[in-house]
Parts: structure tokens; C-alpha cells; sequence
């Protein structure tokens, strides 16, 4: 990991993300932060855009650490400065470059601070399709550092601007030995989800914004007054 290339690459991704966005909101955050501060956390997200891998570097930052992300082997190859903002390298290509990919990632997450993102559904998926088909190297991972699972759940929707709003819900940490762990964190994803949908139909006040929506309201735009105006003749 090179600190100077985070950092140039946070300034990046903020820019980017308040210019294609309207807004980022986090709930759970205040916990998520806590909880890192006196363990070491593997932050499992459900994978729904592109977008969710620029929103790792600001939510890591307000989380108060620059954590590590799982990436696939193959494409750390090709695009390999993700290994300077702490990308480590998932090798899929038999079970048993996986299973040592996986033992390697579990040396990042041996003291409080320390944190490792994962996206166990292994590819992108509409956030609505269930089951969310996780894969077991995120159980796994936690077994092997003795790590507890931090669900994070991920989702975009759009309110008063063409573009969308990101909202992500920190569930509640999963501990290494819990029974069945994987259907433990496909329903505390769920839960997420839903609770991300009662904020886009306002009935949810669990969420602050981490990067401001836009300021002013679509409806106020020029297309707007044009189409009313084009209404109040007719």
C-alpha cells in the first residue's frame, strides 16, 4: 500500500463520487467505527455497481483506517496500482490457489484497526434478486483469522436528480464461530437492504450523508419549467 497514492486517489474518488452522485449516506457508521477500533473486521458488501469499489476509499476513511480489499487475482495482474491502495490478490483458479489466497488475506487481519473488504457474491447483481448467492470464502476467511463478518449493505436509488443516491447500511458484527454464518449474513444483508428502502420512500431517518446530496431540486431545473409551462398552455 502506498500512502501518497491513497491519498491522491481519495481526492479523486470524492471529487468523482460528489460530481456522479447525489449523495453517499451511511447508517450504523458511529458502530461500524467502534467496533473497528477494537477489532480487526472483515467488511462483507453485497456487489451492485461499479460504483461500489470508488465508495471503499471514503468509507474506509470515515471508518478511521485504510483498510485492505480482496480482488481477483487476474485482474490485479492487469490493473496492478490497485495493489498500491492495499488491493490483495484472490487467486480463483483452482480451490487451492483460493484457499491460500485466502489464508494470505487472513494474515491483514490480526489487530484492532486492521480491516479487509470482500464482496462474497464474487460479481455484480441487482440488489432485489434472492437469494444473494455469497460464497463461502467470506466464512471461511473469518474461521481462519478469527475475525467477526461486518455486514455492509449497498444500494442506489434515485430521488430528486437524474443521477442516483448511494446509501450504505453497516449491519451487525457476526462472529467467527456463529452456526451457519453464511445464511447468518444473507439475512443481515437483506435486513440492510430493507431498511435502505425505507429511506428512498422517506420513512427512515437512520442515515446521514457522508458526501452532501446536490444542492436544489430536480422539478426547479430549465426541462422542468419548460414541461410546465408547455402543461399550463395546452
Amino acid at each position: 500500500m502506498k500512502p501518497w497514492f491513497r491519498a491522491l486517489a481519495s481526492r479523486y474518488t470524492n471529487r468523482k463520487l460528489r460530481t456522479s452522485l447525489d449523495g453517499v449516506y451511511v447508517g450504523g457508521l458511529e458502530a461500524a467505527r467502534e467496533h473497528r477500533a477494537r477489532s480487526p473486521v472483515l467488511l462483507a458488501a453485497n456487489h451492485v455497481a461499479w460504483w461500489d469499489a470508488l465508495l471503499l476509499l471514503p468509507i474506509d476513511d470515515a471508518l478511521g483506517g485504510s483498510g485492505r480489499a480482496l480482488m481477483d487475482a487476474a485482474n490485479l495482474a492487469r490493473l496492478p496500482f490497485f495493489g498500491w491502495l492495499g488491493a490483495v490478490p484472490l487467486d480463483r483458479s483452482s480451490s487451492e490457489r483460493a484457499q491460500a489466497s485466502l489464508q494470505a488475506a487472513a494474515s491483514h487481519l490480526s489487530a484492532p484497526g486492521e480491516a479487509l473488504w470482500i464482496f462474497p457474491q464474487g460479481k455484480q447483481r441487482p440488489a432485489w434478486i434472492r437469494p444473494l448467492a455469497l460464497k463461502r470464502g467470506v466464512v471461511r476467511l473469518s474461521q481462519q483469522s478469527n475475525t467477526p463478518i461486518l455486514p455492509v449493505s449497498i444500494q442506489y436509488g434515485f430521488r430528486e436528480h437524474a443521477t442516483p443516491t448511494a446509501v450504505v447500511d453497516f449491519g451487525s458484527p457476526i462472529p467467527a464461530d456463529t452456526p451457519d454464518a453464511l445464511s447468518v449474513l444473507e439475512t443481515a444483508l437483506c435486513d440492510g437492504l430493507s431498511r435502505i428502502d425505507m429511506f428512498f420512500l422517506g420513512q427512515s431517518t437512520h442515515y446521514t450523508p457522508l458526501i452532501a446530496p446536490r444542492a436544489g431540486r430536480s422539478e426547479n431545473g430549465l426541462g422542468s419549467r419548460l414541461l410546465t409551462m408547455n402543461r399550463r398552455s395546452t
